[in-house]
């Protein structure tokens, strides 16, 4: 049977118009997924204003084909409903542009070509409320490809790349195809820090478990005591601190928490929020007093490079040590490698996920500090922390945890 195209044309031209758009965007979604690329600004908006134009194109289509259809015998409802496509559709429309204009508007950022540490990239200024510079391998006019690094710039609204002369930037990281750092910043305010400032004195706690509401242990430090001692274990190696105060850690408020029947504050960490992969701190602090319930150190296994893992360690090597001390920096790295590499060889099932009653595959512990990796399938890799009591470590070693005692 042969098809007469010019008849579809003329009789569908709406639908063949926006099914056309339609089946672009489907093929340009999965070469994005499929080759790691983005569309560009510009392109990216041109395409979404000519979908937009596709839309409106059907909707004149169907309004004309609806007239027709009102003017015919037909029963009564069907010639309400047809008479009332036209204002519906002009509303449709409005919202629709309105809509996309203001998407196209807030999405927007402007774009640099430039040559660095031997890539081409395009450079992607986001400058809402900080100014923060991406760099993306450079694909073409229409693409660019993986995240290649990014800089900070500071508070401020402008695209800083197009000052005279461009501003240096307060902080930056930048990687190799491979995920490999292969520069970072400010090395020489880091340099200038060490050389000016006085060493933190290094704040060790002494840590004891209690019960605060009913059936919850915690640790009885503050939040501001884990940062600070943190921080002061961290400055005494890299001569700079690492995290921030609590009131800039995202907070999120539930009914209860892994470890507690009590409303309780998560707060999370991130060094850069705006890379999704970036390893991640949580702590969660009951509502009614200043304790830790249980600290979490996250890495996310689907988003694997051997910078981010490295990282992760990093910040598993510094919370273990808030909590032991006087533990060698041997014992604390084989302690994580140890329990990290457990948690890979015994993945759970996704419905299995890190949520309230999940059992671990194994708990260290060593005066009322509890440890064990918990990951399931579609989550993120966690390294736990959380107050025990011989009652605790019996319980879990009913369910068929196994325990073994850090010596």
């Amino acid at each position: 049977m042969n098809l007469n195209y010019k008849k579809i044309m003329r009789n569908y031209w709406g639908p063949v118009i926006l099914g056309l758009f339609l089946f672009l965007w489907g093929v340009l979604t999965i070469c994005e997924f499929a080759f790691g690329l983005s569309l560009r600004t510009i392109p990216r908006n041109v395409f979404t204003w000519l979908s937009v134009g596709a839309m409106i194109t059907f909707f004149v289509w169907l309004n004309i084909r609806t007239h027709r259809i009102a003017q015919q015998n037909k029963p009564v409802w069907i010639r309400i409903v047809m008479r009332c496509v036209p204002p519906a559709s002009i509303i449709l429309i409005l919202t629709l542009i309105m809509v996309t204009a203001l998407v196209s508007i807030l999405s927007y950022r402007p774009e640099h070509v430039i040559e660095k540490n031997g890539y081409t990239m395009v450079a992607r200024v986001h400058s809402f409320l900080d100014e923060y510079v991406y760099y993306y391998l450079y694909k073409g006019p229409l693409f660019y490809g993986q995240n290649m690094g990014y800089e900070y710039y500071g508070s401020g609204g402008n695209d800083p790349l197009s000052q005279t002369p461009v501003p240096e930037p307060k902080r930056w990281s930048f990687y190799d195809l491979d995920g490999h750092v292969i520069e970072n910043g400010p090395a020489i305010e880091n340099e200038a820090i060490a050389e000016t400032e006085p060493p933190l004195e290094t704040k060790e706690l002494d840590v004891a478990v209690i019960e605060n509401r009913e059936n919850e242990l915690v640790f009885d430090i503050s939040m501001d005591d884990f940062i600070e001692s943190y921080n002061s274990l961290f400055f005494r190696d890299k001569g700079k601190e690492y995290l921030q105060s609590k009131s800039e850690w995202r907070k999120f408020t539930y009914d209860d928490a892994i470890h507690s029947d009590h409303e309780t504050s998560q707060f999370e960490f991130s060094e850069d929020e705006r890379i999704w992969s970036q390893p991640t701190i949580t702590v969660y602090v009951p509502t009614n007093a200043d304790y830790i319930q249980e600290i979490t150190v996250n890495f996310d296994e689907h988003g694997y490079s051997e910078s981010f893992y490295a990282q992760f360690e990093e910040l598993c090597f510094y919370t273990l040590k808030v909590f032991f001390p006087d533990m060698e920096d041997e014992q604390i790295v084989a302690l994580y490698e140890e329990a990290n590499h457990l948690g890979n060889m015994n993945v759970f099932l996704n419905e299995d996920g890190y949520k309230k009653g999940c059992v671990p595959c194994v708990l260290y512990h060593k005066d009322g500090v509890g440890i064990y990796p918990y990951f399931a399938i579609g989550e993120w890799v966690h390294l736990c922390i959380i107050p025990v009591t011989q009652e605790i470590i019996d319980d879990y070693a009913q369910k068929g945890v196994e325990i073994r005692e850090i010596e």
